[in-house]
């Protein structure tokens, strides 16, 4: 039976399906990945391009990405370097500008220097008037010798106020020595990390480090090491890699900011002249005794602390009034205020560098009065602060063994005094070498230090050595080890060298024979031309002259006119070779003098 409902209804159903079939069929061919798919070869190669996170980036606008950041970054190189070029060239003319403005300002102390020395010989031709007339009328009126002593005083007020350029505050620009300063004070307190040989190298390094302006126009550098110049880049250099790790970081940042004071202070081009200086050369027992000063200061108190020497040479003239007599102590007041070789350019407002001096006049002071272990403890501390015044307990030695030869005793004093050197002298010694600086390495240090520092050859030294060194063609050479041709020979300097220092100790002991422990003990100041040089500033040993006239009063006439002669020569010579040759000299002439005096009897006080 055939049913034609069901029959159609079927017929429909399986239209449908073979429609839908013929549909997925037709979509599966279009969408199926294998059909779609290209050879490797025949796809676009995709360009990465840094930077960017489109990966299709067509290689065109790579290239251009590329080539636009290359010139970007040429263009940022190209600008620094401009920058650089500006900062160097500014640089250069602010150092120009501070160089000229330095050079006015040396031309004007150098002529205010000039009129203080015309009125320092006034004062100098004012006192010897003075002693003259005292030797040719020696019998004043109880009247007169009231006037008499108000004029030594008044020359001696006067000339102390010389010294000091007749002012209070306008002694220069700083209020203080500040390059000598620098090198003491900072070369003192940081001796356990730098020594002798790395004062420059660490400045530098500092310098570089906080980015100071100047640094980069330096020319040379001193290496104090071997005291040769050296480039600024291979000094700089080398404290850059060296002087960190000596310091703790408290210390480097400490040594960094009092450094700091010194750089805001002192202008770029004084820094080329003062890096070429001599460096720190003080013994480790000046060390061992400025180290507690400078632990307990800081660079504020600097003010304060230049102030100790003016105390030290006050101490000293009062020690020689309560041992000599006013007259003595008005005497020395104007020798040293009045001097050229030692005035205020070179040592005045510094630290402790008239300490040496001082321990000196008071030790002749105490021998005078009779103490005699003070007295030897003062020299030998005198003589462990700057070597050459041994050569007062020298002159000492040479009297105790001349009396000893004669009465085959040696006496109280002389025991006393040996017993005051001998344990000041020990117990400095082994203090310096546990306390100060970097201990028992600073010996070898400080030898080698003097021993290169005496070879060079240095301007402002005097001294009958130092007159050889001049005459043998060396005169205008600053530090430099060469010897030129000369006028005299090596081998003749040599023996006029030894002839003199062997004549001058013969002459030195039979000066000794009619004079007292003090005289001879004082009289070591001129065995000091004969047999060293030492530089012009420690001239004022020149002071100790001024025990020996109490019983020699031409002594005193010597005395004044060396100051008057070195006052001229300062006057009429500009070039510091030529000074010095002079003082040389004069210094000679002197030495001679004194010697020759001592050996004639002595009046009767």
């Amino acid at each position: 039976m055939i049913d034609f409902g069901t029959t159609r209804y079927t017929g429909c159903i399986r239209g449908r399906f073979v429609s839908g079939l013929v549909v997925v069929v037709w979509v599966l061919a279009i969408f199926d990945p294998a059909a779609g798919a290209q050879p490797a070869s025949d796809r676009p190669a995709i360009a990465s391009v840094e930077g960017t996170d489109n990966p299709t980036t067509p290689p065109s606008l790579t290239s251009e990405a590329a080539s636009s950041r290359e010139a970007g970054v040429r263009n940022l190189e190209a600008r620094e370097a401009k920058a650089e070029q500006l900062r160097a060239l500014l640089s250069k003319r602010r150092f120009e500008k501070e160089l000229e403005s330095s050079r006015l300002e040396s031309v004007q102390d150098l002529q205010r220097q000039r009129a203080l020395n015309r009125w320092r010989l006034a004062l100098v031709v004012a006192t010897l008037t003075l002693v003259v007339w005292g030797r040719v009328a020696p019998a004043v009126a109880p009247r007169a010798r009231r006037w008499w002593q108000v004029a030594w005083a008044l020359l001696a007020l006067v000339s102390v106020a010389a010294f000091f350029r007749f002012s209070l505050t306008d002694r220069n620009r700083y209020d203080m020595h500040i390059k000598d300063v620098y090198h003491y004070y900072i070369g003192g307190k940081y001796s356990a990390e730098i020594g002798y040989g790395r004062l420059y190298d660490c400045t530098i390094a500092a310098a570089h480090q906080q980015g100071r302006w100047w640094v980069d126009q330096l020319d040379t550098i001193r290496d104090l090491q071997t005291m040769s110049a050296r480039p600024a880049a291979e000094i700089t250099a080398r404290g850059v890699a060296e002087c960190r790790s000596r310091f703790s970081a408290e210390r480097w940042k400490q040594f960094g900011t009092e450094l700091s004071w010194f750089f805001d202070r002192i202008d770029g081009p004084v820094w080329r002249w003062l890096l070429n200086d001599h460096g720190f050369n003080p013994s480790p027992i000046w060390t061992l005794l400025a180290t507690p000063l400078t632990r307990m200061t800081t660079v504020d108190d600097l003010r304060m602390l230049v102030q100790i020497d003016s105390l030290l040479v006050l101490a000293a003239l009062v020690s020689f009034g309560w041992a000599f007599g006013f007259q003595a102590m008005c005497l020395a007041a104007i020798v040293w205020g009045t001097g050229f070789l030692w005035s205020y350019t070179w040592v005045g407002d510094a630290f402790l560098r008239q300490i040496w001096f001082s321990t000196a006049l008071i030790g002749i002071s105490c021998l005078r009065r009779g103490h005699a272990f003070t007295a030897g403890a003062m020299l030998a501390t005198s003589a462990g602060l700057r070597l050459f015044p041994a050569v007062f307990v020298g002159g000492y030695v040479v009297y105790a063994l001349r009396r000893f030869w004669e009465t085959r005793v040696w006496s109280r004093e002389d025991r006393r005094f040996a017993a005051g050197v001998s344990i000041t002298a020990l117990s400095l010694t082994i203090a310096s070498l546990l306390l100060a600086g970097r201990g028992i390495e600073d010996v070898p240090n400080f030898l080698h230090n003097i021993t290169i520092v005496r070879d060079g050859i240095i301007k402002n030294v005097a001294g009958f050595e130092a007159f050889l060194w001049r005459i043998d063609g060396t005169t205008s050479l600053y530090w430099h080890n060469e010897v030129g041709p000369g006028l005299i020979g090596l081998g003749l300097s040599s023996a006029l060298r030894f002839g003199v220092a062997a004549g001058s100790l013969v002459w030195f002991w039979f000066a000794t024979r009619r004079a007292e422990s003090w005289e001879a003990a004082a009289l070591g100041f001129a065995l000091i031309p004969l047999l060293t040089s030492p530089a012009g500033y420690y001239f004022n040993f020149v002071v100790l002259a001024v025990p020996l006239c109490e019983r020699r009063p031409s002594i005193a006439v010597w005395l004044l006119a060396a100051c008057a002669a070195w006052q001229i020569t300062g006057l009429l010579l500009r070039d510091l070779g030529e000074q010095f040759t002079i003082v040389s000299v004069v210094a000679f002439v002197l030495s001679c003098a004194v010697l020759a005096t001592m050996r004639r009897p002595a009046q009767v006080v």
